[in-house]
């Protein structure tokens, strides 16, 4: 894979269901795809501005709500 982690395809069924995980991520992750886990809950984290490189972010068909952080407009690689 190199040095940069490629993608992540986020599938497995969390137990707490706890979408704060998104923080403890690679800053080296390019794409990121969670949709489908409808297990996920909560807020996409302010912190989600260490992926910087980040270029895809999948969430659809999850049970994540609120706002989106304005961190997010910080992710200047996001398509």
């Amino acid at each position: 894979i190199g040095s940069k982690v490629k993608a992540i395809l986020y599938r497995r069924v969390v137990s707490d269901g706890d979408i704060s995980f998104i923080s403890e991520m690679s800053s080296t992750l390019i794409d990121l795809r969670i949709g489908g886990n409808t297990q996920l809950e909560g807020s996409i984290p302010a912190s989600i501005d260490k992926l910087i490189m980040l270029t895809s972010l999948s969430i659809s068909n999850c049970n994540v709500g609120g706002s989106i952080p304005s961190q997010l407009g910080r992710l200047t690689k996001l398509r």
